[in-house]
Order: structure tokens, then C-alpha cells, then sequence
């Protein structure tokens, strides 16, 4: 993966679902079609539950390594809003 696409930010850690949600509407290059976020709790779980469309599964919880793969139906990543999102997949170490 070529390292000038990776963003990084101080501000990322311990983030809050707020804040996640504004990094994928403005920091993503548009062009970009798929993006990864990695960070901490509770944010990360927040953000996670927050942004699934209500009638998708519920995260109850987001332990630590989980992975919420999440889909949206949008042109552009400021168009991506709370419940937007379609969970496709959600990994965490034990269900392995």
C-alpha cells in the first residue's frame, strides 16, 4: 500500500464518533473508493454503531481488533451521515 495514501493524525486517538464521522466526510479524496479507519475505544464503537442504518445488525460491543465492515450507498464520502451505512461484515477475535 503505498504510504503517501496513508493519513495520520494525533487527533485520531481516542476520537470520538463525531469526529470519525467528520474525517470520512472531508478528509477522503474523493477518488478513493474504499478507505480503512483504525482507532480506539469508545469512539471507534460509537462511530461503529452510529453510522449502520438502524435496521442492520446492532454492535453491542467492539472489542479489542474488531473489525466493522461497512458499506455506503453514496456518491461522495460527505454524503456518509449516521445510519447511512450498511453492515456487512463485523469481525472481532473470539467469533474466529
Amino acid at each position: 500500500f503505498p504510504a503517501q495514501d496513508i493519513i495520520e493524525s494525533k487527533n485520531w486517538y481516542l476520537a470520538s464518533a463525531k469526529t470519525w464521522l467528520q474525517t470520512l466526510q472531508t478528509q477522503i479524496d474523493e477518488s478513493t473508493e474504499t478507505a480503512m479507519i483504525f482507532g480506539h475505544n469508545p469512539g471507534m464503537h460509537d462511530f461503529a454503531e452510529q453510522i449502520v442504518k438502524p435496521s442492520t445488525q446492532d454492535i453491542d460491543d467492539f472489542p479489542t481488533l474488531a473489525v466493522a465492515h461497512v458499506k455506503f450507498d453514496v456518491e461522495f464520502w460527505g454524503e456518509v451521515d449516521w445510519g447511512t451505512g450498511e453492515l456487512v461484515e463485523f469481525l472481532y477475535p473470539k467469533g474466529l
